[in-house]
């Protein structure tokens, strides 16, 4: 696999840069379909997702992984939606499932432990 075979899953002209929960669910879907629906598994060990609801309260339908993936930390208390970010959500199963992969230097942190 290569990063350029990644491309985001809403096109960057139908992005709404704000909280559209129409978009959200379609993310959510797919986060749904990638790790609480099936199980994955790296080097032996399953890929540990939160799937508790958020405490967030505007996201609180949804787990807590797919929030803290599809959100910034501001302050402790504060995440804001990172559009760009969230649109890249059907990436993490591939990039895990590839590594090593040539085209990923290092990885900072993830919200997924194994």
């Amino acid at each position: 696999m290569s990063l350029s075979d990644l491309v985001p899953l809403i096109k960057e002209g139908d992005l709404d840069q704000n909280i559209n929960i129409e978009q959200i669910n379609l993310l959510y879907a797919r986060f749904r379909n990638d790790f609480i629906d099936s199980s994955l598994q790296i080097n032996g060990k399953n890929v540990l997702i939160i799937a508790t609801p958020s405490k967030i309260k505007q996201y609180d339908q949804y787990a807590e992984t797919f929030v803290h993936i599809i959100t910034r930390e501001m302050t402790s208390n504060i995440r804001l939606y990172d559009c760009n970010r969230a649109n890249r959500i059907h990436w993490i199963k591939p990039i895990l499932l590839t590594h090593p992969c040539n085209d990923i230097k290092y990885y900072k942190s993830l919200a997924l432990r194994c």
